[in-house]
């Protein structure tokens, strides 16, 4: 789920072009979530754990239920907080362009 915590957010679904976010919009593996220049938002998966996403961002969402779940952040910053992964052979990761960071089990 979509938190708009302040400013503009966009969202993407798959391969769609951007459109305004809102309030509770439920997002899912594939989807984008772009912040403008002011704006935060928190996405907050099934189980607990949350991404906010700060200004000038933007991340892609991937699936925790998977052994390579987590998020591709192309752009700006975010705070991941991991609560608990499916399995112990569970992982989840944050891809950059330029490194990537990895919780496991």
């Amino acid at each position: 789920m979509l938190t708009v915590v302040d400013g503009r957010v966009f969202v993407r679904h798959g391969d769609a072009g951007f459109e305004p976010a809102r309030e509770g919009d439920l997002v899912a593996a594939g989807d984008t979530v772009r912040t403008a220049s002011g704006a935060s938002a928190e996405i907050t998966y099934f189980e607990g754990s949350s991404v906010r996403v700060e200004a000038d961002a933007e991340i892609v969402l991937m699936s925790l239920g998977t052994p390579d779940g987590g998020a591709l952040q192309t752009l700006g910053r975010a705070w991941h907080v991991v609560t608990m992964l499916i399995s112990g052979e569970s992982r989840y990761e944050v891809r950059t362009p330029s490194s990537t960071a990895s919780v496991r089990g």
